[in-house]
């Protein structure tokens, strides 16, 4: 199992004006019966009966998919999003495909995307299985895409957004001649995964943006083509070729795991190919750039720092260059027109190199005329080619948006930045099914002849053929007296941040609006879009909007905002905190504590609310919990041998994608630690589990039979190591309990045997060696059996806390001064009582916080180590609302 680990630029715009052209009245654009429609955005009245006309469009593209012929398009419009799990079974001809359509205009970085989801749980809304002659154009995918036993398949112009250690989109079983071309995979656990038996397939033109596993990763592929795509700011390797795949080509692609946002410790080799591909593979024309101490390649089992170091072992990268690239402008991962850098990429990739003819966004490979040409070509590196024009807008004038027929007109705007550049024809989608006009001066005009939403975009074209596609403007027409307007009102960010947006009447009217936000504060005026503001306190603030028409009409909107604290926003602030992981016989649950706001986090279920768990509450057995130096709360369980992992977000929450605001302590979905692809399976069922984070890397502890078995997750170079047995290593004898801490870079067991005796066993990291001890004669027995204990680390103290005889009991070996202490009662120190079963130890600065469950109650208490005091225990069954609890798990966060 891959293990895992993003921001949009905006640029301003010059004005094209003059002219009007004639009025384009809406019209359909193909022949009777070769475009199905699905749109469930409720303008239309759908129904999955059909007929799947424009004006009654199918509801559900499995509906469509069902009846589709080839030559016929599913033209798919932005909707509600299509909560379905799509079978794709029918199959069209080499010469009339079946196509599904969402954006006409192939542009990813459009935030309009119909978007597919599974309908319930699963990571794979959208599969094709033993289907041919299918394209699959201009979609957004929440999960994987399946590809198995196709032939002739396309994946174009689309956004991948997965959640869960899974790859985006994955080829299976005897695939042949597959497309994957022009798609944005925006910071998904994983990219491509190419599986053996495929053949002919092309990888070219995409944008991997952060993609936490392999951005492609093919096994034992005939044929393969990797061009003209561009892996940036990601740790783990770009493109992997392994197994044997003969005649893989992988030209003209950029790499970097250096950026504003890339991980400085990253060692994965940007390029990886295995000593059978080797053979017949062609890898040159890319470039790279590692971490400093990382390297570029891994060739036959070799690796090589720099192209020139490549080059002269293998006789391959002849043309790779080493650029320090940065990215810019209103597309995502384009390089930067101002950047001296950027220079060796453009028109210096190879030009025979296979693909589709265009850029990410449609662009044809043009010459840049402000450098020089390398052997000839005019095809940049990447998956962007780079133009003089920028991000284009579209203006919308019209009526009040009542009544139709309506007549609008679209003015067309543009940028260029980088040489002179004037675009001579200005193109307009009205998004209505109406075929797209066209004018020399960015002017057009168009009817609406019905009521609806409707996506308008544009594309300006210079005389070189740069292309400056638009975004999507919403436009939408109601009956006369329907329309309203609304300001809303979003909490965003900690602790009293919330973002505000007006719904206005005329939408292509409207020039200027302001906000006064209802705090003394200074109103705030903008062009459209929304508007952030924070408050200093809670409370309720009266907040006002008024806009203004391009005539002058006057419009105010009053909303009232309740600001409120949020207690599970609190947790996941920075400073004092834990993460909890518990569980009651049928539940498993998460909470958290933040002590600097002292706030605790209402029991919620633990995991991604959209994705099911793959085992039921009832059959877990054990739980762990550990927080890696990223900010990741990884919460780990038992059940029915095997050994289940998900992750969390543990930050604030941060502007992500242009603008959009990404939402606080995000969940993966559930993997599997005893997968074959990650530590593989244990030798038994785990009675108990424990987790340690060492910086970035995971040790994940299994008692299985009374040994401990060690897995580590490697988050730096995204791989999980296989089982072994501490217990062999360490000469610690059969264990009935175990806990965990890290002292420095040794890894401390401490283990509870048969004999009543705690143990601690040591794996010295620095050393590479691993020995075990029995502190008993030092520190004795804590008076009675022990039943449960627990561990944490302050400075270069072990603290070991056990439950003996339903008290508490602590003891402390000082690896500073090389000395133990021996058992003191913390039950008398704290003033509790004799009700605890279980207990959990987490060390936050030089603070240890305790937590208890007696009799289904959680409690906690503080040891301040500075003060040299303990504070009184706390009740947080009722401060949180806490279930009976049974078991318990605890990280610092």
């Amino acid at each position: 199992m891959r293990l895992r680990h993003a921001f949009g630029l905006t640029l301003a715009a010059a004005t094209a004006v003059l002219g009007l052209p004639g009025p384009a009245v809406a019209g359909p654009t193909a022949e009777a019966g070769t475009t199905i429609h699905v749109n469930n955005s409720g303008d239309r009245a759908c129904s999955d009966r059909g007929p799947g006309t424009f004006a009654q469009p199918y509801c559900t593209i499995s509906a469509a998919a069902a009846v589709v012929e080839p030559g016929q398009t599913v033209r798919i419009w932005p909707g509600r999003n299509y909560r379905e799990s799509v079978r794709i079974t029918r199959s069209g001809t080499p010469d009339r495909p079946i196509t599904f359509l969402g954006v006409p205009d192939g542009n990813p970085a459009d935030r309009d995307h119909p978007t597919v989801e599974a309908a319930t749980s699963g990571y794979t809304p959208v599969a094709l299985t033993g289907v041919h002659d299918v394209v699959l154009d201009g979609l957004r995918f929440n999960g994987t895409l399946a590809l198995t036993d196709t032939t002739r398949v396309s994946v174009d112009r689309s956004v991948f957004s997965v959640v869960g250690l899974v790859p985006a989109v994955t080829v299976g079983g005897s695939g042949d001649t597959i497309t994957v071309s022009r798609n944005f995979f925006d910071g998904t656990m994983g990219g491509i995964d190419v599986r053996p038996g495929s053949r002919n397939v092309l990888v070219t033109a995409n944008d991997f943006r952060q993609v936490h596993g392999v951005g492609l990763n093919a096994t034992d592929t005939a044929d393969l083509a990797v061009t003209n795509n561009t892996f940036t700011f990601a740790c783990p390797t770009g493109v992997a070729v392994n197994g044997d795949s003969p005649r893989a080509v992988v030209k003209n692609n950029i790499t970097t795991a250096a950026g504003a946002f890339a991980d400085p410790t990253c060692r994965k080799p940007a390029f990886s190919v295995s000593a059978e591909a080797a053979v017949t593979a062609v890898l040159d024309y890319n470039t790279v750039h590692p971490a400093p101490g990382g390297s570029s390649y891994a060739w036959a089992g070799s690796t090589y720092g720099t192209p020139a170091e490549f080059a002269a072992a293998t006789g391959q990268g002849g043309h790779d260059l080493d650029l320090a690239l940065r990215f810019g402008g209103n597309y995502h991962d384009r390089l930067d027109n101002t950047d001296p850098a950027s220079a060796g990429a453009v028109d210096s990739g190879d030009p025979t190199a296979p693909g589709v003819g265009t850029d990410l966004r449609g662009q044809a490979y043009i010459d840049h005329p402000g450098v020089a040409n390398t052997d000839g070509s005019t095809r940049d590196r990447g998956a962007h080619e780079l133009t003089g024009l920028d991000l284009s807008t579209v203006d919308l004038l019209g009526g009040d948006g009542s009544g139709t027929p309506l007549t609008v007109r679209a003015e067309v705007r543009f940028g260029s930045s980088l040489f002179p550049s004037w675009p001579n024809t200005y193109t307009v989608d009205f998004g209505d099914g109406s075929e797209p006009v066209s004018s020399s001066n960015g002017l057009v005009v168009h009817t609406y002849p019905a009521v609806g939403s409707y996506d308008v975009r544009a594309v300006a074209t210079d005389q070189r053929g740069g292309r400056a596609p638009s975004r999507a403007v919403r436009l939408t027409l109601a009956d006369p007296g329907t329309i309203g307007a609304d300001l809303a009102a979003t909490n965003y960010g900690w602790p009293y941040s919330y973002k505000f947006r007006a719904t206005l009447p005329a939408p292509w009217n409207t020039s200027l609006y302001s906000i006064d936000f209802g705090d003394g504060t200074p109103p705030s005026g903008q062009l459209g879009g929304e508007t952030a503001h924070s408050y200093r306190a809670a409370g309720t603030y009266n907040v006002t909007c008024t806009s203004k028409d391009r005539n002058g009409a006057v419009l105010v909107l009053d909303k009232r905002v309740q600001v409120e604290f949020d207690p599970a926003r609190a947790v996941l602030q920075p400073g004092e905190r834990v993460q909890l992981l518990a569980r009651t016989p049928t539940a498993l649950l998460n909470s958290g504590a933040h002590y600097g706001w002292g706030a605790w986090a209402p029991f919620t279920p633990a995991g991604h609310p959209a994705i099911a768990r793959p085992f039921a509450e009832q059959d877990i057995t054990a739980s762990a919990l550990a927080t890696t130096g990223d900010q990741e709360a990884h919460n780990l369980v038992a059940s029915n041998g095997r050994v289940h992992i998900a992750d969390r977000l543990i930050q604030p929450g941060h502007w992500e994608k242009v603008g959009w605001w990404v939402t606080d302590g995000r969940w993966s979905a559930w993997g599997e630690v005893t997968s074959p692809g990650a530590a593989g399976p244990l030798p038994g069922a785990p009675r108990q589990l424990a987790a340690v984070a060492m910086g970035r890397k995971l040790q994940v502890l299994a008692l299985v039979d009374g040994h401990v078995q060690q897995a580590t997750a490697d988050y730096e170079r995204g791989t999980w190591s296989p089982w072994s047995d501490v217990t062999a290593a360490s000469g610690l004898p059969p264990a009935t309990r175990i806990a965990a801490s890290a002292v420095g870079n040794t890894l401390h067991i401490v283990a509870l045997g048969p004999d009543g005796h705690v143990r601690d066993a040591a794996g010295d990291y620095d050393r590479g060696t691993w020995g075990s001890g029995d502190p008993t004669p030092v520190i004795g027995l804590p008076g009675a059996a022990v039943t449960d204990l627990s561990a944490a680390t302050t400075g270069s103290t072990l603290r070991i806390v056990a439950i003996a005889g339903g008290r508490l009991h602590q003891a402390d070996a000082d690896y500073a001064a090389g000395r133990w202490s021996g058992w003191d009662d913390l039950t008398a120190a704290t003033d509790g009582d004799s009700t605890a079963d279980r207990v959990a130890a987490v060390a936050i600065g030089n603070k240890l916080h305790l937590y208890t469950l007696g009799g289904g109650v959680l409690r906690d208490a503080t040891g301040d180590y500075d003060l040299g005091s303990w504070s009184r225990w706390g009740d947080v069954t009722a401060t949180a609302g806490a279930p009976a609890l049974t078991e318990l798990a605890v990280a610092a966060a």
